[in-house]
């Protein structure tokens, strides 16, 4: 299942294999103390540098009250795992975008919360700062408590140019990449202190509105990985819903922009259907789906209000709206 010969695995401590020390030590707690561990989760390290997700039964054989051995069964649960926290990253970013009111506040709610459902350590948003051709530091964060002080304090005060290091080849790509080994990568400024601190493996993906890159969002691992072409796929989609998210943000600015700016002077009412639509369901006469609040009913509502548009709950009470207005 690890991908270790026999003789790189018998005779070792098992600890060697464990991922996260604290786990091990807990399971390693339980069986000394003579009890059964049941269904404990941990994460393994392969041969390759890969992490597993595996599950544990395990007890110990006594003989007389002495020990003699213990008795373990690790099934393979990566699959099922990657899958839980995957909707789990979902899930998160669609309840952020209908609380979020901009694309960086969004944006970094997002890069926290896939660290954390994620496993990977370093998480970076970038902005392209158009004036200056360059995408600058927005935030950054740790899913754990592992230091990297010094590659923290370079990364926030870097710069990155169209082509150059991970965030700017996102740039120019608009596209996600994977750098499954910082060392062995040429276009790697920070390489040298990332992989003094202990950070080996990278990936990251644009921010998109249309054809054009808002930001960047990447992420660093102790662990060298391998590039996952589905996880690839969710963070890309993910992008393009950041994207998709400041886009309607726009529109909806630019209404109420341009009913308060013109003084517009014919009355204006609305009617906005689909106020009982379930969330995340596709409505047939407009093709939209509903994440939350981003793209809801409550969302159209708030900005025609800001705009001093009253919206009708029922279509029968457009006329008595309308009659209203034209007596003002």
């Amino acid at each position: 299942m690890l991908g270790y010969d026999r003789d790189e695995y018998v005779g070792h401590n098992i600890a060697e294999f464990h991922v996260d020390k604290d786990v091990i030590e807990a399971i390693l707690a339980q069986l000394n103390a003579g009890e059964v561990v049941r269904d404990y989760d941990a994460r393994m390290r392969c041969k390759d540098g890969a992490i597993k997700y595996v599950r544990i039964n395990s007890s110990v054989y006594r003989e007389n009250g002495k020990f003699v051995h213990t008795r373990c069964f690790t099934r393979d649960i990566t699959d099922r795992k990657r899958t839980e926290t995957r909707l789990a990253l979902q899930y998160a970013v669609t309840q952020i975008l209908s609380e979020s009111h901009d694309f960086i506040e969004s944006a970094g709610r997002i890069l926290r919360a896939a660290c954390q459902s994620l496993d990977w350590e370093v998480g970076e948003l970038w902005r392209v700062d158009r004036a200056a051709s360059v995408l600058r530091f927005v935030e950054l964060c740790h899913a754990t408590e592992l230091k990297t002080p010094e590659f923290d304090k370079l990364t926030r005060a870097a710069t990155f140019a169209k082509g150059v290091g991970l965030p700017g080849r996102i740039w120019a790509d608009g596209a996600p990449f994977w750098v499954d080994n910082v060392v062995a990568d040429g276009n790697l400024p920070r390489a040298p202190v990332a992989v003094r601190e202990g950070l080996h493996c990278a990936f990251g993906f644009p921010i998109m509105l249309g054809e054009e890159v808002l930001g960047v969002v990447d992420f660093f691992s102790p662990e060298i990985r391998k590039p996952d072409d589905e996880l690839l796929k969710l963070v890309a989609s993910i992008g393009g819903q950041i994207g998709q998210f400041t886009e309607r943000k726009r529109a909806e600015e630019k209404l109420a922009e341009y009913i308060i700016s013109t003084n517009f002077s014919k009355p204006v009412v609305a009617y906005v259907a689909g106020r009982a639509a379930p969330k995340e369901k596709k409505m047939g006469h407009a093709g939209a789906i509903v994440y939350g609040n981003y793209g809801s009913a409550e969302s159209k509502v708030s900005n025609y209000s800001k705009a001093n548009v009253p919206v009708a709950k029922r279509p029968g009470e457009v006329p008595e709206l309308l009659r209203f207005k034209l007596k003002k």
